[in-house]
């Protein structure tokens, strides 16, 4: 049933492509000011993944290190950034494993996150059925107005069912990760309601 409600979904979202909905995912980063006014509902969810996703070395951490990571809430001027988990990937952390992945049990059509430090050596990959759909590359086509800050960064218009990220250099600090999933459009869930009921009754005739 999962696959096939996977199926649907899909299918309703490149049905909407082709009638001429853009394309191409859109990257929109918030300013300083409206990333620092998040920061009460951000600091109180920063570790908290998106429902039925699986983590792959994605490390909890918190605090700053020199030369290892930076806590983007130090970045963004929060008073209690020490005791504040993030997730961080990559070198030259001891025992971090690069790259990390999220994998969704169904297709994806927006993904956000607090990114912290942009870096060149930040990359964002996103797959669809292992297939490469975008590449967000730090400071590059996700530009923010200064690196050492963190930005709130969103981008949509994408289809996904999973998220790689990759850190060549120093960390990849990132928090607050949210996802949209693909909704089942209308027919789909009145399918899938009668399957459901004809599964139901051979069950019942077969008793």
């Amino acid at each position: 049933m999962k696959s096939l409600t996977k199926y649907l979904a899909s299918g309703a979202l490149a049905l909407a492509l082709s009638a001429g909905a853009a394309t191409a995912a859109t990257i929109s980063i918030a300013s300083l000011a409206d990333t620092t006014a998040m920061l009460g509902s951000l600091s109180a969810t920063s570790v908290v993944l998106p429902s039925g996703v699986t983590s792959s070395n994605l490390k909890k951490v918190s605090n700053s290190i020199g030369g290892q990571f930076r806590s983007p809430f130090e970045a963004l001027g929060v008073g209690n950034y020490e005791s504040i988990e993030y997730f961080t990937v990559g070198s030259p952390v001891p025992n971090n494993i690069n790259p990390a992945t999220l994998t969704f049990g169904k297709d994806q059509t927006s993904f956000s996150m607090l990114w912290g430090s942009i870096d060149t050596w930040n990359v964002l990959q996103f797959f669809n059925n292992n297939v490469l759909t975008f590449t967000a590359t730090g400071n590059v086509n996700v530009n923010p107005a200064t690196q050492i800050d963190a930005y709130f960064v969103s981008i949509g218009s994408i289809l996904f069912d999973k998220v790689v990220f990759t850190s060549n250099t120093a960390a990849f600090e990132v928090s607050n990760i949210q996802t949209t999933p693909v909704p089942v459009p209308a027919a789909g869930l009145l399918l899938i309601g009668a399957l459901g009921g004809l599964a139901f009754l051979r069950r019942r005739r077969t008793v």
